[in-house]
């Protein structure tokens, strides 16, 4: 159980809980989490590597944890957000979309018209590692 908070602590807001600030602020969990496979695809950015050079063609990876959004999830995938973010105020949701998932998908959706424009077809491979 979280010790109480000092009277001179900030309120709760977000991810931040000031019951946790007598470890480490309260961020000792997340440095730890995020070198785990539930922060990034571990070994997806390799596999995606390999796969274009032999393809020839370009990689394009996520950059942001999917402990804030997860950008290989449709807009209404119940798991579009963590644990940890889903818990976030609307409007801090919709701004991790807004930075994050929507100009990485609309990346995407730019590469592939441009490939389009001297190809017949495009295959558009997401990689995922669980």
């Amino acid at each position: 159980m979280p010790d109480a908070a000092s009277p001179s602590s900030p309120p709760a807001q977000g991810l931040y809980d000031p019951r946790y600030e007598h470890d480490a602020c309260g961020l000792t969990f997340l440095v730890d989490l995020l070198h785990t496979h539930r922060a990034y695809d571990i070994g997806a950015a390799a596999l995606a590597s390999a796969l274009a050079r032999r393809s020839r063609t370009s990689v394009l990876c996520g950059e942001v944890t999917r402990l804030l959004v997860e950008l290989n999830r449709s807009p209404g995938h119940p798991r579009l957000f963590s644990e940890f973010s889903r818990r976030l105020p609307e409007p801090e949701r919709q701004h991790l979309l807004r930075r994050y998932y929507e100009p990485h998908h609309a990346e995407v959706r730019r590469r592939a018209r441009r490939l389009l424009a001297y190809h017949d077809l495009v295959l558009h491979v997401g990689i995922h590692t669980f």
